[in-house]
């Protein structure tokens, strides 16, 4: 009876970890602005989808998935590779890669680099 209990508590307390888990995972849209473009990043489950627009104008959507280190300080971001003659691919191929990262839930931003990405509302 006593195993019994102890294993019960220790599935408690596991579950307890997992749940807690993933808390500095972004979820949603961040954006970030430059002088003539905007990247949107869009966060679901382990996907990521980049929309890149110039001017005003959407130029290009490059989707891929995304995995942070267990100290949650790296995010790695895999995107499919795009032809640098599109308008737009410089920034999308610039994702791809390993990244310092940071999670601001109160102030609804994500630092990915040396980029801040804002949560829109």
């Amino acid at each position: 009876m006593k195993k019994l209990i102890a294993l019960a508590l220790v599935l408690v307390l596991v579950l307890s970890l997992a749940a807690c888990g993933g808390h500095t995972v972004p979820a949603g849209k961040y954006s970030h602005s430059g002088i003539l473009s905007e990247t949107l990043l869009t966060f679901s489950g382990n996907k990521v989808t980049a929309d890149i627009f110039i001017a005003g104008t959407k130029v290009l959507t490059q989707s891929g998935t995304y995995s942070l280190n267990d100290e949650e300080t790296e995010i790695t971001i895999t995107m499919g590779e795009t032809d640098d003659s599109k308008d737009g691919a410089k920034e999308a191929n610039a994702l791809n890669g390993t990244f310092r990262y940071s999670y601001d839930k109160d102030a609804g931003t994500v630092k990915i680099g040396s980029t801040t990405y804002t949560k829109g509302k």
